[in-house]
C-alpha cells in the first residue's frame, strides 16, 4: 500500500496534469489562435457557391475535386485511393493510364494534340487542386463546345484563375480547377 501511495500516486497525478495541459489546454489554445487569426485556413479553406437554397459549400481551395463531365475542366485523375504509389512501369499503372487515355480520346475525338501527362497520371497526394496552363489549354475546345461558348471566353476564365509561380512546380503557372468550373457554371449553367 505504501508503494502505491508514494510511487504510483505522484505518477498518476503528473499523468493527469500533463494530459490536461497537452491534451486539452494546448489544443484549445491552438484552435483559438487559428480561428482568430486564420479562420479560412483553420476551417479548411472552403469554397461556397450560390444555389437554389442559398450558399452551399462546393469544395476547398486546397483539395482537388473530381470533375468528369465534358463541360468541366478536368484536374488530375482521382485514384480512388489515398495516393498513387504505383511505379510507372507497373502493369496496374499502365492499365490505368490506357483507360484514362481512352476516356479522354472518347470525350474529345477531334483533339489530335498529345494528351498531357497530368490528365492520365495521378499525383502522389491524389488531391492536387490545380493543373498546369498547358493541361488547361488542351481542354479548352472540348469545354467550349460542350457549353456552347467561344474558345476565347473559356480561355479568359482560365486566365483569370491562373496563379503565379509555385515553387513545387518549378516555375510553372497553375490553373485552379474549382474556380474555373464555378465561373463556367455562372457563365453558362449546365443542367
Amino acid at each position: 500500500m505504501k508503494i502505491i501511495k508514494e510511487i504510483m500516486m505522484p505518477g498518476l497525478k503528473m499523468l493527469l496534469v500533463w494530459t490536461v495541459i497537452c491534451g486539452v489546454m494546448y489544443t484549445l489554445l491552438l484552435t483559438g489562435i487559428g480561428q482568430l487569426f486564420f479562420p479560412s485556413q483553420a476551417n479548411g479553406s472552403l469554397v461556397s457557391a450560390k444555389s437554389e437554397t442559398g450558399e452551399k459549400v462546393v469544395g476547398s481551395t486546397l483539395i482537388g475535386q473530381a470533375f468528369t463531365a465534358n463541360y468541366y475542366l478536368w484536374g488530375r485523375p482521382d485514384t480512388g485511393e489515398a495516393a498513387s504509389q504505383l511505379a510507372p512501369n507497373s502493369a496496374k499503372e499502365k492499365a490505368r493510364v490506357a483507360e484514362r487515355v481512352a476516356k479522354i480520346k472518347a470525350a474529345d475525338p477531334a483533339n489530335k494534340a498529345a494528351i498531357p501527362m497530368e490528365l492520365v497520371t495521378a499525383s502522389a497526394s491524389g488531391v492536387d487542386p490545380d493543373i498546369s496552363t498547358a493541361t488547361a489549354a488542351y481542354q479548352v475546345k472540348r469545354i467550349a463546345e460542350a457549353r456552347h461558348l467561344s474558345v476565347a471566353k473559356v480561355e479568359k476564365i482560365i486566365q483569370n484563375n491562373t496563379s503565379g509561380v509555385k515553387f513545387d512546380k518549378m516555375g510553372t503557372k497553375l490553373v485552379h480547377v474549382l474556380p474555373v468550373n464555378l465561373a463556367l457554371d455562372q457563365l453558362a449553367p449546365m443542367k
